[in-house]
């Protein structure tokens, strides 16, 4: 053994093996800061890798095989010892090998993050903050709002999918839709360092779209472009404009952040169209408008069947309509269940539809634990989604883990700062967990981000009949524009509560009369007749609601239930509903 050791070293085996091993580090590393540089696709790195690990065994058995003399690489034997490199040469060799093991070594301890892994952040930072702003019309007399919205969406969840930016979502810009609106006061007030400002309009078969991106402090107008194509042009479009705004933000474009891209290409432009008329309908979150944006999904789905986006997307139109559209939210179940499990098996990786299935799992499964998986792995694959963020913290705080619940809903808040449901249920959580005063604040500042968003009312009246300000709580349920979920029976509980027992009857009894005429949820009708003390009725009301699945997630926790607690047939339907022991 010692033989070969001394047989390596004369070959100068050892001194190859430590040069190439050295200067391939180096390499690599350059080659990485150049990746960056220029936006190389990944393959140039890791083809880069494979060779010089190829090459390592290479240049072993060349240094075995060959001498190293001053006319060059020679035969091993074909030159007399006398003219291989002698003891003063290698010394040279060797102080050569060492500067190069020492260089790499520096750049090593020169670019390493030192900080403790326990403190380091988990994400990274990012380097710049843009919002999207819905794009208008080129004439107001052709406003065409879907596909206004429907395209804003798309550049937001495809810009959103690169790690070094920011993107403020529709739920926070869309307000900013006006005609008359200012690009840079826009930005101001959503604290963003770029805005993408822009105009679309469908004429015929030809989309016009015109688009400017401004820096925000200055004011500067950082890129602009007009385009004029077919619709079937739509995707190189998006590409350029996505482009452009990647280039002049200096941001670096990884190999999944192109995957995630990705997502937004169907290979049918009608398809895609239908998706973005569809997707635009059910995020404005209008009863008018859900059917019709279930049709051009539907419709999508038709044209282009393996595009998961468009399953992803019509699953949670329905599963919104379960909620918003003020119809029995059982037969809409099914539909839902199959449009996510389409989505799911042609992208498992798909955020948003993962964030679905908890929600679908949560309300009508009543399965707990499967509902918050769901979510988690939506936040796995991304954890910048504030839906799947603000669903966890809803099934957190219904299950009585109200500080987990708060916390999650904070997050969710600061993805999306100006969505009002997400505001509105901050402060409903407080007023769950007997926090009225600060529930009342939030509520307040939920109906300042949306005045008309109908549940911001319900939880502020029940802030404060909490607080025993009935005449208050009155006023703020009869503000509202449309009923909000769970709230049809508000008045009568807030009229029990003031003593006022005949008006809170003649409350119920208008209610049960409306429930004839078009549907109101079992759950509600439960919580007048458990004000008015009347706890079987309020108990038969409350099963009819497991059968009809009526967003009663919040059973066991809900202050207008409160008197139902000691009664075993209300503990029976609680584990009926699912709610976990530990809560």
């Amino acid at each position: 053994m010692k033989g070969f050791l001394r047989e390596l070293r004369a070959r100068n085996v050892d001194r190859a093996a430590l040069a190439y091993a050295g200067a391939g580090w180096l390499l690599a590393q350059g080659g990485q800061l150049l990746a960056d540089a220029y936006q190389w696709p990944g393959w140039v790195i890791r083809a880069l890798l494979a060779a010089l690990m190829l090459g390592f065994p290479l240049i072993l058995v060349l240094a075995w095989f060959f001498e190293w003399t001053p006319a060059g690489l020679v035969a091993d034997g074909a030159e007399p010892p006398a003219s291989a490199i002698r003891l003063r040469s290698r010394r040279k060799l060797d102080l050569a090998i060492a500067v190069l093991v020492i260089a790499a070594l520096g750049y090593f301890a020169a670019t390493w993050e030192w900080s403790d892994p326990d403190t380091a952040p988990s994400e990274p930072v990012a380097t710049a903050t843009l919002a999207v702003l819905p794009f208008k019309p080129l004439l107001a007399a052709t406003r065409d709002e879907a596909l206004e919205l429907g395209m804003t969406d798309t550049l937001i969840a495809r810009l959103s999918s690169i790690e070094e930016v920011t993107v403020r979502p529709l739920s926070s810009v869309r307000r900013y839709g006006g005609l008359e609106q200012d690009a840079l006061a826009a930005g101001r007030e959503l604290e963003v360092g770029s805005v993408l400002d822009g105009s679309i309009q469908r004429i015929g078969d030809r989309l016009r779209v015109t688009v400017r991106l401004l820096n925000v402090a200055d004011g500067r107008q950082l890129w602009s472009e007009q385009f004029d194509e077919p619709q079937a042009d739509v995707f190189a479009v998006q590409d350029s404009i996505s482009g452009r705004v990647i280039g002049a933000l200096a941001l670096r474009l990884t190999d999944s952040d192109r995957a995630r891209m990705e997502r937004y290409r169907s290979s049918n432009a009608e398809a895609y169209h239908l998706y973005v008329l569809g997707r635009g309908l059910c995020i404005a979150r209008r009863a008018e408008n859900l059917d019709r944006g279930i049709e051009y999904l539907e419709r999508g789905v038709a044209r282009d069947p393996d595009y998961a986006l468009l399953h992803a997307a019509l699953a949670d139109c329905y599963a919104i309509k379960t909620v918003f559209a003020g119809e029995p939210p059982l037969s809409l179940y099914a539909r839902a269940r199959e449009a996510v499990t389409r989505a799911l098996a042609l992208d498992p990786g798909l955020g948003d539809a993962h964030a679905t299935l908890g929600h679908l799992r949560w309300r009508f499964e009543f399965d707990w634990s499967g509902a918050e998986e769901g979510y988690l792995r939506a936040i796995e694959l991304d954890p910048r989604n504030a839906t799947a963020h603000y669903r966890l913290a809803l099934l957190r705080g219904f299950a009585g883990r109200f500080d987990d619940g708060l916390a999650e809903m904070g997050i969710a808040r600061q993805l999306e700062p100006l969505w009002a449901p997400a505001a509105a249920n901050h402060a409903w959580l407080l007023v769950l967990a007997g926090r009225y005063a600060e529930g009342e604040a939030e509520a307040r500042r939920a109906i300042e981000i949306d005045p008309d968003f109908a549940h911001s009312r319900s939880v502020l009246g029940r802030a404060l009949l909490g607080q025993q300000r009935y005449d208050e709580a009155l006023e703020a349920f009869r503000s509202r524009k449309a009923p909000g979920p769970g709230s049809y029976a508000d008045v009568a509980v807030t009229l029990a509560a003031a003593g006022r027992l005949a008006e809170a009857r003649q409350e119920l009894d208008g209610l049960l009369v409306l429930s004839r005429q078009h549907y109101v949820p079992a759950y509600d009708i439960a919580i007048g007749y458990a004000a008015i003390g009347d706890q079987e009725a309020a108990l038969d009301w409350l099963d009819k609601s497991v059968e009809e699945r009526a967003n009663m997630q919040a059973i066991r926790v809900d202050p207008a239930l409160a008197s139902l607690h000691a009664n075993p047939r209300f503990k029976t339907i609680v584990k009926r509903v699912g709610v976990p022991d530990s809560a």
